[in-house]
């Protein structure tokens, strides 16, 4: 998948060109609404986090994993070019989430643009 940026908010350190992943697990909540997926980077994403208890406020951190959903039902990531997604940085410290009560409580971070890139076959069971 390629995540690109919409104009609402975008990661200052990411590559112009969009951020590139496979989908590494999927996440339903229910038959109605669309899935989330987890996303493992092609490459790491790095974040200046401000606020943090440091001499110069910031603190470097780096991700390998995001997770994208879409932001409107009925928009199923794959099924048009270009689909909204809210977009979820996951903690490098924490378990990766496997079921839908481990991401209810998360926000997301931005909005941006998601496009599959190709469709590629599994026989691995989605999670949730």
């Amino acid at each position: 998948m390629l995540i690109e940026n919409a104009g609402d908010g975008w990661f200052p350190l990411a590559p112009t060109t969009g951020i590139r992943g496979n989908v590494f697990a999927v996440i339903h909540d229910s038959p109605e609404s669309e899935p989330a997926y987890v996303l493992k980077l092609t490459e790491s994403l790095e974040i200046q986090e401000t606020g943090q208890p440091t001499i110069s406020g910031f603190r470097q951190c780096i991700f390998d994993h995001l997770l994208v959903r879409s932001r409107h039902p009925g928009y199923a990531l794959g099924e048009a070019s270009d689909v909204m997604v809210d977009v979820v940085l996951l903690d490098p410290s924490k378990s990766l989430p496997n079921h839908f009560l481990d991401i209810k409580d998360i926000r997301p971070r931005i909005t941006a643009r998601c496009r599959v890139l190709s469709k590629a076959t599994t026989n691995e069971e989605p999670y949730g």
